[in-house]
């Protein structure tokens, strides 16, 4: 992951825990919080740039479908999946 200023840098979120927990295992796919919602994915080249046509708000039911054709078919370095309404960053897939 690049941290290179421009102006789609985002670092958030931030999860505080009360008691002592444990981080979410990266190959552990995606948290069960997540499955049953509407979220807005959106891609970015190898650039940290926004890949134009690649945002759209999908049932995250079929993500890991989804995802894999897009990195496929748009050669993206990563995806943003977002609050469909809010627009919050919540987390970020790579492939």
């Amino acid at each position: 992951m690049r941290a290179s200023l421009q102006p789609y840098a985002e670092v958030g979120p931030i999860f505080l825990c009360g008691n002592d927990c444990e981080r979410h295992p990266e190959s552990a796919g995606i948290p069960d919080l997540y499955r049953h919602r509407e979220m807005l994915i959106r891609g970015y080249d190898h650039d940290e740039r926004i890949v134009y046509g690649s945002g759209k708000v999908i049932d995250m039911t079929n993500i890991e479908e989804e995802a894999s054709h897009l990195f496929e078919a748009l050669n993206l370095a990563f995806i943003h999946v977002r609050s469909s309404t809010n627009n919050c960053y919540h987390f970020r897939l790579e492939c």
